[in-house]
């Protein structure tokens, strides 16, 4: 069958994890959306379907931006380009750590994480692997 969550490309290591161990010959294609366009819509989406508010208030787009991106910084996965050696982060242990950590930061939220398709893509082919 064919089914298809945001939530599943979104979620570290547990779903592929979980996929593994009752279908370890599945096949996947992933089918990837404008990261701008995505990060709209998803704000459109707590916003005005579910009605929730983010701590407290509905920021503007741009203040969800924001407040992402200092997540993104404060979880490790975003880095200061001058003192980092991206080769070498790039697809390493520590960037799958920061990852994750961001991931439970990020919770519900994540408008820009969630647009960062190649770490995603990458822990997905990564347990595929093992």
């Amino acid at each position: 069958g064919i089914h298809s969550a945001p939530i599943y490309l979104f979620s570290g290591r547990m779903v592929p994890a979980r996929i593994l161990c009752v279908a370890p010959w599945a096949k996947f294609l992933a089918i990837l959306r404008n990261p701008i366009d995505r990060a709209l819509s998803h704000y459109n989406f707590v916003k005005v379907w579910t009605g929730k508010r983010y701590d407290g208030v509905r920021p503007s787009f741009v203040q969800y931006v924001k407040d992402d991106i200092q997540l993104l910084k404060k979880a490790g996965v975003l880095r200061d380009w001058t003192s980092t050696d991206f080769v070498k982060f790039a697809g390493s242990p520590e960037e799958f750590r920061s990852w994750e950590n961001y991931l439970r930061l990020a919770n519900f939220h994540g408008p820009v994480g969630r647009g960062l398709y190649a770490i995603q893509l990458e822990i997905w082919a990564d347990e595929f692997r093992k």
